[in-house]
């Protein structure tokens, strides 16, 4: 499955004033939750939080139309236990309710041998407490 990106950020970075991707990510959130991808990014988030992470900043140089998050490893903690469906990369004010003005990227989550997942988890089963790290976290912007 393809990164879908929210009609919020979709607008904001055609508009161009102060709003490039990088701009309009710096600080944001990357969530994990339980259950289906909801029907589109400006559809409310579906399923239960199980664990969230500061993306803290995005690289300054894009390389192969895509651009890294730094600092390189990122981690959080679970909230609950569950098997983790998709995530929702947004901005940090971002509440989860249906929006068409916020920005926000959703994607698939599996384990690395899932062909077309869009974030890979060694496992996507987790335990309440258990701490989580992503040690590589790229966003990119299709050929065609």
């Amino acid at each position: 499955m393809a990164l879908r990106m929210s009609t919020g950020l979709r607008n904001a970075m055609l508009a161009g004033t102060n709003s490039s991707f990088r701009q309009l990510f710096a600080g944001g959130i990357l969530r994990l939750y339980t259950g289906n991808i909801p029907d589109s990014p400006d559809s409310a988030v579906t399923g239960s939080l199980v664990c969230a992470f500061s993306a803290g900043t995005f690289g300054t140089t894009g390389t192969a139309g895509t651009v890294s998050i730094a600092p390189n490893t990122i981690s959080g903690t679970c909230g609950i236990a569950g098997t983790i469906g998709y995530f929702r990369f947004s901005e940090s004010s971002d509440g989860g309710t249906a929006s068409t003005t916020t920005s926000r990227i959703d994607g698939t989550v599996d384990k690395p041998d899932t062909v077309g997942a869009d974030l890979t988890l060694v496992d996507t089963i987790v335990l309440k407490d258990q701490v989580l790290s992503v040690v590589s976290a790229h966003i990119g912007f299709p050929v065609s």
